[in-house]
């Protein structure tokens, strides 16, 4: 059996043939055909095959573009790999001149447009929100504040849950606990923005003397004082708390005495509480307290997040860092310090 093919050749030419042989028969195919001559003043000649692009790390593929003379080259990221059997940077297709079937020695104007699409990891996508915090920094925050917080950072479908309680050391609206996509999350982990965020928050329930329900305004759960009193922050008794993963750090600030104290309960506390004496000030402005503790002397402020809104408690430190408290039940966090030992500053 005799085959043949024909090539027209006018000038250097470079040829490449696959011949596949089978009991049937034998076939030639021609796999590319590079004339160099051929290439005018603005052209430029394909560098690889559409096929051979497939699977080179796109580096590879567009220097070869550019090397060749093409001008006109983009790339487009696909953040599609997600289980790592796709290697960083391979390359999932080329288009020339909106053409995907093209030949190694096709002609183009060099300045049509080589499109290089990629493939790379789906956590490097830019489009993905970097967390600066563990789930259990949101916890015993007011939800309100926490929701608040998703939306600034990007998060687009958030939700919140209800968990009902009779247990009064706890507040209405008090975070529970925070998810993304169904599962917990820890500092520098990525999630998309259209990520499910869930958040759950206590909802006190009882009757009207149970001094969580909000229906009477007269009636706080952490203060002496009345709604309007409360929101002048300068007379009274409060109580706030910092709930941690194994232990809450306490503030009580008491206007009547003159002190603000200070006790952490839970694993890792210990017996002691600090009672430090109110300098100056008041809590829409800012409490002064200072710690004389030996030769070192340092002053803390706490005031409210927001002037007349006493829900939300921030303690300045010394070297200007700020934590978030949140109310705490008054009477629970008394009956905390009651067993404490007094150590004044």
């Amino acid at each position: 059996m005799t085959l043949s093919t024909e090539l027209e050749v006018s000038g250097d030419t470079e040829a490449s043939y696959k011949i596949n042989c089978t009991s049937e028969k034998i076939n030639i195919d021609l796999v590319y055909v590079e004339t160099p001559d051929a290439v005018g003043e603005n052209e430029a000649m394909i560098p690889l095959s559409a096929s051979t692009c497939k699977f080179k790390n796109h580096t590879e593929v567009k220097d070869a573009f550019s090397n060749a003379g093409f001008t006109n080259i983009s790339e487009l990221i696909l953040y599609d790999i997600v289980w790592g059997w796709t290697s960083s940077g391979e390359a999932d297709s080329v288009t020339v001149d909106g053409i995907s079937d093209f030949s190694r020695g096709n002609i183009f104007s060099k300045d049509v447009a080589v499109v290089i699409t990629y493939h790379m990891p789906e956590e490097d996508d830019p489009s993905y929100i970097q967390l600066e915090e563990n789930h259990t920094d949101f916890v015993g925050m007011s939800y309100e504040d926490v929701e608040q917080s998703f939306v600034n950072m990007g998060f687009t479908n958030i939700m919140t849950e209800e968990k009902p309680t009779g247990d009064a050391s706890h507040r209405d609206g008090e975070v529970v606990s925070v998810s993304i996509d169904y599962k917990s999350f820890n500092f520098g982990d990525k999630f998309k923005p259209s990520d499910k965020v869930l958040i759950t928050y206590y909802v006190i329930e009882g009757s009207e003397d149970n001094p969580g329900d909000k229906t009477n305004s007269e009636r706080l759960s952490y203060t002496t004082n009345d709604t309007e009193s409360s929101k002048k922050g300068n007379t009274g008794v409060y109580a706030y708390r910092k709930t941690g993963p194994v232990y809450s750090i306490y503030y009580i600030i008491d206007f009547d005495e003159g002190y603000v104290y200070r006790f952490v309960d839970g694993e890792g506390g210990d017996i002691s509480c600090d009672r430090l004496k109110i300098e100056s000030g008041d809590l829409n402005s800012v409490v002064i307290i200072t710690y004389h503790d030996g030769d070192s002397i340092y002053s803390n402020g706490l005031h409210f997040k927001w002037a007349n809104q006493p829900d939300h408690l921030v303690l300045e430190d010394n070297d200007h860092f700020e934590s978030d408290f949140y109310p705490t039940d008054l009477d629970a966090a008394l009956k905390i310090k009651a067993a404490k030992k007094i150590v004044d500053y």
